[in-house]
C-alpha cells in the first residue's frame, strides 16, 4: 500500500486559496495612514516604509477603494473594464485584497476610523 504524504502548501498558495478577509461581505477603503499617488495609470503605494508600484489591474482595483467599496462591486467593475471572466476576476481580486488587508493598506470601513486614531 502506498503511503500518501501531504505536500506543504506555500504561504502564498494558502492565502490565495482561502483568504480570511472574504468570509462575509465587507466594505473596504484605503487606510488613512497609507500614502499613495497614481501617475500615468500606475498607482504607487507607500506601505510600511516600502513603495509598491501596482500594475494596470492592481491600480484599477486600488482606485476603486478610494471611497468605501465592497469586493463584489470591485469585481463587477473589473469584469466591465477588462477582458476576463467573473470567476477569474473574483479569484484574483480576493487574493489581491487579502494581501492589501494583510499589509494594512486597505482596512474594513468598520475599523477605518479606529486605525487613524492615536491611543
Amino acid at each position: 500500500m502506498a503511503v500518501r504524504t501531504r505536500q506543504p502548501m506555500l504561504k502564498k498558495e494558502r492565502k490565495a486559496r482561502a483568504p480570511k478577509v472574504m468570509r462575509h461581505p465587507t466594505t473596504y477603503a484605503w487606510n488613512p495612514r497609507v500614502a499613495c499617488r497614481t501617475l500615468e495609470g500606475s498607482a504607487f503605494v507607500l506601505v510600511n516604509s516600502t513603495m509598491v508600484r501596482l500594475n494596470e489591474v492592481g491600480s484599477f482595483i486600488w482606485e476603486r477603494f478610494a471611497e468605501p467599496a465592497t469586493l463584489a462591486s470591485v469585481v463587477e467593475a473589473v469584469v466591465t473594464e477588462f477582458a476576463t471572466t467573473a470567476a477569474e476576476a473574483r479569484r484574483d481580486a480576493e487574493a489581491f485584497v487579502a494581501a492589501l488587508v494583510e499589509k494594512q493598506a486597505l482596512v474594513s470601513v468598520d475599523t477605518r476610523s479606529e486605525v487613524g486614531r492615536s491611543k
